[in-house]
C-alpha cells in the first residue's frame, strides 16, 4: 500500500513511477497515435469525407465511458470490502483474545491458578499462529517456511506498508504490465515474512503441511484448548459469558472467508472481456475523428494520445484493485496488519493481573516455545488424544472443587452454630427473623 502525502496540487504524485498505472497505459496508447499521425500525413482528405458529424463517435465513447467507471467503482467496492472484512476479522479475535485473559484470571482452582500463565502464552501462540495462516491464505501464500518466529518479549520493528522501502526489492520490473509471474510473488512474500509469537513447533508444522485449510485446522486447536482448560478449571466464569469467547472467534473466522470470497471470485470474465473489446475499438476510431475534425498534426497526437491514454488508465486502475493481495504495491499491507495483531496480543499478556508482568516475561523466556504443541504435556491433534486429557483434567477440578467446597463449610460452620443458638432451635426464614440481634 503506497502511504503519499497530499502534497500542493498533488504535483508530487505524478513523479512516482513504482505502482503508477500511467506507464502500464502508455504503450497501450501509443499505436493509436502512431496511427493518427499516419492517417493526417497521407489519408487526410479521405478520413475527412468519412465522417459528416461528430454524435455517432460521441455515443460510442459516452457508453465506454459509462461502461468504464462503472467497473472501477465495482472494483473499489471489492477492495474496500476486502479491508473492512479484514478488520472485522482481526477486531473480533482480539476481542476473544481480552475475554479469554480476563475470564482466565479468575480462576481459584490451585492447579488452574499454578498453570495459568503457560496457558495464557499458549493460547496467545495460538491466536498469533492463525492469524498469519490467514493473512497467509489471503495473499495466496502457501510457504510455511514465511511463517517466522516471533518473540514474546522483543517487539520488533514494523514492516513497510510501501514495498518501495523494502532494501534491494526490483521496483522497476515490469513497468508496463502487472506482474504475474509466481517467482515474482514468491519473492514478494520472502522479503515479507509473518511472525508467529513462538515459532511453529515441528508437531504443528507435520500437521500443518498436511492440511487444504490451515486456518481452520488451527481454528479447531483454539476451541479444544478453550475446551480443556474450562474442564480445568480456568475461565471461570459462567458458562453463558465464556460462550462470547467462542462467538467471537465464530465472527472472526466467518470475516475471513468473506475476505476469502474476493480471492477465489475473480472480476466476472464476459464484463472484463466487453470492456477490453470497447477499449480497443475506441483506441482505433479515435484517431479518425481526431484526423477528421482537427487540422494541426500535432493537436491531433495530443488529443488521440490523451484520450485512449486516459482510458486504458482507468481501465489499468481498475484491473489493479480488483485483486486487494495480488499486485505490488497497491496490494493490502497483509504484514503490517499481522505484526500490528501480534502488538496488540503482547499488550494483552503483559497486562494481565494475575501477576506483574516482568514474572510473565521470565516465564516465558524460561520456556521453550519452539518444543510445545499445545500445552506442555498434550498433543491435540493425536487421535483420542483430546478426550483424554479433558477427563483426566475435570477429574482433577472435580477433586479440587469438593476440597474448595467444603473447606468453605467448615469455615462457616460456627457462624451456623451460633446462630442456631440465638434462634432456640429454630430454623428457616422465621428464626433469622426471631432472633435477638
Amino acid at each position: 500500500m503506497i502511504v503519499y502525502k497530499k502534497g500542493v496540487g498533488g504535483i508530487n504524485l505524478l513523479f512516482r513511477i513504482y505502482g503508477s498505472p500511467l506507464p502500464r497505459a502508455f504503450p497501450l496508447a501509443l499505436p493509436s497515435a502512431l496511427l493518427a499521425i499516419f492517417l493526417d500525413l497521407f489519408a487526410k482528405n479521405e478520413v475527412r469525407g468519412w465522417f459528416l458529424h461528430p454524435l455517432p463517435f460521441g455515443i460510442f465513447a459516452s457508453v465506454v465511458g459509462f461502461v468504464l467507471v462503472f467497473r472501477i467503482n465495482l472494483s473499489h467496492a471489492r477492495y474496500w470490502e476486502a479491508r473492512t472484512r479484514v478488520q472485522d476479522m482481526t477486531s473480533r479475535w482480539l476481542g476473544a483474545v481480552a475475554e479469554a485473559i480476563a475470564f482466565d484470571e479468575a480462576a481459584e482452582l490451585p492447579s488452574a491458578v499454578s498453570t495459568g500463565p503457560q496457558w495464557r502464552a499458549e493460547f496467545i501462540h495460538l491466536m498469533s499462529l492463525m492469524h498469519g495462516l490467514a493473512m497467509q491464505g489471503l495473499r495466496g501464500d502457501t510457504m510455511l517456511e514465511n511463517l517466522v518466529r516471533g518473540s514474546f518479549h522483543v517487539t520488533p520493528f514494523p514492516p513497510p506498508r510501501d514495498p518501495a522501502e523494502l532494501p534491494n526489492w526490483q521496483k522497476y520490473n515490469h513497468l508496463c504490465a502487472l506482474r504475474h509471474h509466481m517467482n515474482h510473488f514468491r519473492d514478494y512474500w520472502m522479503n515479507l515474512p509473518l511472525p508467529v509469537l513462538g515459532g511453529l513447533s515441528k508437531m504443528e508444522i507435520k500437521v500443518l503441511e498436511k492440511s487444504e485449510s490451515k486456518a481452520f485446522c488451527v481454528f479447531m486447536w483454539i476451541h479444544q484448548h478453550l475446551t480443556a482448560r474450562r474442564q480445568a478449571g480456568g475461565l471461570n466464569e459462567a458458562a453463558p459469558i465464556v460462550t462470547r469467547i467462542h462467538q467471537n472467534l465464530e465472527d472472526g473466522m466467518n470475516a475471513f472467508e468473506q475476505a476469502m470470497k474476493i480471492n477465489d471470485t475473480p472480476f466476472p470474465f464476459p464484463y472484463a472481456q466487453t470492456v477490453t473489446m470497447m477499449l480497443w475499438f475506441q483506441a482505433l476510431m479515435c484517431p479518425l475523428m481526431m484526423v477528421a475534425w482537427l487540422n494541426n498534426t500535432w493537436i491531433v497526437v495530443l488529443f488521440t494520445f490523451a484520450a485512449v491514454w486516459s482510458c486504458f488508465t482507468l481501465n489499468e486502475v481498475a484491473r489493479e484493485i480488483e485483486e486487494p493481495w495480488k499486485y505490488d504495491p497497491n496490494d493490502i499491507p497483509v504484514a503490517f496488519l499481522h505484526h500490528n495483531f501480534n502488538l496488540s496480543l503482547l499488550a494483552a499478556f503483559e497486562g494481565n493481573k494475575a501477576e506483574e508482568p516482568e514474572k510473565l516475561l521470565e516465564h516465558i523466556k524460561s520456556t521453550n516455545l519452539d518444543d510445545y504443541s499445545l500445552s506442555p504435556s498434550v498433543d491435540y491433534t493425536e487421535r483420542g488424544a483430546y478426550a483424554k486429557h479433558a477427563k483426566e483434567a475435570l477429574e482433577v477440578a472435580e477433586r479440587e472443587k469438593r476440597e474448595l467446597k467444603s473447606s468453605k463449610k467448615s469455615m462457616s460452620a460456627p457462624h451456623l452454630s451460633e446462630t442456631h443458638e440465638r434462634s432456640g432451635g429454630r430454623v428457616g426464614p422465621e428464626s433469622e427473623k426471631r432472633a435477638p440481634i
